[in-house]
């Protein structure tokens, strides 16, 4: 339930950047477009890391919180660590989603999603036949987020231009 509160949360904050660059899109305003581009990768970035470090320092204590049963709580520890370390990958791959689904293409965020879902099934039998645990799970998680995010990089990189910016794009208006 961590993880998945620790994921909406990041699911929301996109979702809102998405609504800003879609309003700019749909107005035909693509300077601002780049600039709310440019200043939700930004802030996109400064919030993984910080959440992320967070994550990994205050696991334990977290899922102690909760109340995770002392059998388990050690195999629970490792599995949020290890996912809050490959955080960004989360926070990336939803960042590239959302800001191409502004505009108007949902048809390559579902294909990432369905790629990085067929790899990770594969990296989970693969680390499990490798008898690597709870951390193996986690790492076919991320690992295939991490696989997302590269695929959705190249995508936006060459064929969303509306997205290429430059430093002055980070300066308000």
């Amino acid at each position: 339930s961590l993880v998945s509160l620790f994921t909406s949360s990041v699911m929301g904050l996109m979702s809102g950047f998405s609504v800003v660059a879609g309003k700019r899109y749909g107005a035909g305003d693509y300077a601002g477009l780049r600039r709310v581009f440019a200043n939700a990768l930004l802030l996109s970035a400064i919030a993984s890391v910080l959440v992320s470090g967070l994550g990994v320092a205050f696991a334990r204590g977290m899922l102690a919180l909760m109340r995770t049963p002392a059998d388990i709580i050690d195999a629970s520890t490792t599995y949020f660590a290890a996912i809050m370390a490959g955080f960004s990958a989360t926070v990336f791959y939803n960042f590239y989603c959302e800001m191409l689904r502004a505009l108007g293409n949902s048809r390559a965020p579902m294909l990432f999603f369905a790629g990085a879902s067929v790899l990770h099934i594969a990296l989970a039998i693969l680390f499990i036949r490798l008898d690597m645990g709870v951390a193996g799970a986690a790492l076919a998680t991320v690992l295939s987020q991490a696989a997302a995010v590269a695929a959705c990089v190249i995508y936006t990189v060459n064929r969303a231009p509306l997205y290429r910016f430059s430093a002055r794009d980070l300066l308000p208006d």
